[in-house]
C-alpha cells in the first residue's frame, strides 16, 4: 500500500489477461504504476510492450500456471501488488470451486480469483461481459462472487457499466467486479456523459454522449486541433473491389450489409456514439459516410485509444486485439475511483495498525 503521503504512482498493478493494454492504459492514464501484464497470446503482448514499456509484458498460460509458480518463476514481487485487474474470458465457471483439467473450457475466471487470493492486494477489478451475470441461470455469478469472498474480500460488488456514459464514443457495456481487501463496499465511477446534457439525481452536470460525427468525422477540420485521422499509425484502408463498393453504398445508416452478421458491415449513424467495437471478421462497421469497413485507428479512436497507441501484427491481429480491449476511457473512470478508495483505507486505522 502507499505510504501517508498518498501518490498514486506508488500504487502497484498487475494486469492478468491483458490482451493488448486497454485496461492497463486507463490505469497508467490516471496515474497509477502497472508493474506488468500477463497473457497467453504473443500476438496481443507484442502491442502490450510496444506501448508499455515500463511494464513487463509476460507471456503465461494461466490455466496451466498457478500463482505460486507463476510468482517464482517471474520477476514480479506478490508482495509488493496493490491492486490485480483482469478481464479473464468467461468460457465457464466451477460452481464449486473446483477446475477439471480437462475441461477444455479452463475456467479463466477461477484463475484470476486464485491469482487475487494468493496475492491478497488492497483491491482488485475484474472486467467481463454482461451475459455472466446470466450464465447458468446466474449460478456463475454467485459463484464468482462466492469465490471472491473465500479469498478474503467480504463484499464484492459488480456493475453493468456503459463506456459511452464515461465519454468513450461507443456504447460497450461490460461488467466490473470490484472489491476492497478492508472488507468496505468499492466506490464505481459516477457517469460524466449521457443522451443530452442534463443533471443527474445529485446535481452533477452531464455531458452529452461523443458521437462518431465528433471522434471521426471532425477530426483535423477548420478549428479542430486533433490531427486528421490519416496521419495516425494503423490506418491501412481496406481495398475493396468496385463490385463490394457499390454493395457498401446502399447501405444506410444503422443498417447491415448482411443482416445475419449483426453488427458486421454496419454503417454506424454519425449523431450518436458508435455500436460495440468487434473484430467482425475484418468488418468491424461500415464507415459513417465513405464507402469502406472501418480501419483500426478508426476502431481504436472509437475505443479511446490515444493516438500514439500502435498496434502490432498483422490487420487481421491488431482488429483483434482492438476489439477485445477495454477502452481505456472506461478504465481510467474506474481506476480515478478506485483512487478514492485506496486513499480511504490508507487514513483508516486498520491499515495504519497493518
Amino acid at each position: 500500500m502507499p505510504g501517508s503521503d498518498f501518490d498514486g504512482s506508488s500504487i502497484r498493478v498487475l494486469d492478468l489477461f491483458c490482451g493488448g493494454g486497454g485496461l492497463s492504459e486507463g490505469f497508467l492514464q490516471a496515474g497509477y504504476d502497472v508493474v506488468a501484464g500477463v497473457d497467453v497470446d504473443e500476438d496481443f503482448l507484442a502491442t502490450y510492450e510496444h506501448n508499455h514499456e515500463d511494464a513487463l509484458a509476460i507471456q503465461a498460460d494461466l490455466s496451466e500456471i498457478g500463482p505460486e509458480e507463476f510468482f517464482a518463476e517471474h520477476p514480479v514481487d506478490a508482495g509488493e501488488i496493490d491492486v490485480v485487474i483482469g478481464g479473464p474470458p468467461c468460457k465457464g465457471f466451477s460452481i464449486a470451486g473446483h477446475r477439471d483439467p480437462d475441461d477444455e473450457r479452463n475456467y479463466l475466471v477461477g484463475n484470476f480469483i486464485d491469482f487475487v487470493e494468493f496475492v491478497e492486494p488492497a483491491a482488485f477489478v475484474m472486467e467481463n461481459v454482461p451475459g455472466i451475470k446470466s450464465m447458468e441461470g446466474g449460478d456463475t455469478l454467485r459463484a464468482i462472487l462466492e469465490g471472491f469472498e473465500r479469498a478474503g474480500y467480504e463484499k464484492p460488488a459488480y456493475e453493468t457499466l456503459n463506456a459511452a456514459d464515461y465519454g468513450v464514443p461507443q456504447n460497450r457495456r461490460r461488467v466490473i467486479f470490484q472489491g476492497r481487501r478492508d472488507g468496505s463496499i468499492p466506490t464505481y465511477p459516477e457517469r460524466t456523459h449521457g443522451p443530452s446534457k442534463q443533471a443527474t439525481l445529485t446535481g452533477k452536470q452531464l455531458e452529452p454522449y461523443v458521437t462518431v460525427e465528433e471522434a471521426l468525422l471532425e477530426r483535423g477540420a477548420d478549428g479542430d486541433e486533433r490531427p486528421p485521422i490519416e496521419a495516425l499509425p494503423n490506418h491501412e484502408k481496406t481495398d475493396h473491389s468496385a463490385e463490394m463498393v457499390e454493395r457498401i453504398s446502399e447501405v444506410e445508416p444503422g443498417e447491415s450489409l448482411y443482416e445475419s452478421y449483426g453488427d458486421s458491415w454496419r454503417r454506424l449513424p454519425r449523431d450518436e456514439p458508435s455500436i460495440t467495437i468487434k473484430e467482425n471478421h475484418n468488418a468491424p462497421f461500415v464507415h459513417p459516410v465513405e464507402d469502406r469497413v472501418g480501419t483500426v485507428r478508426e476502431c481504436a479512436i472509437l475505443q479511446s485509444f490515444p493516438d500514439d497507441y500502435v498496434f502490432q501484427g498483422a490487420k487481421s491481429t491488431q482488429l483483434k486485439v482492438v476489439g477485445n480491449a477495454v477502452p481505456p476511457g472506461l478504465s481510467k473512470a474506474i481506476a480515478e475511483a478506485l483512487a478514492g478508495d485506496l486513499a480511504e483505507m490508507e487514513r483508516s486505522p486498520a491499515a495504519s495498525a497493518e
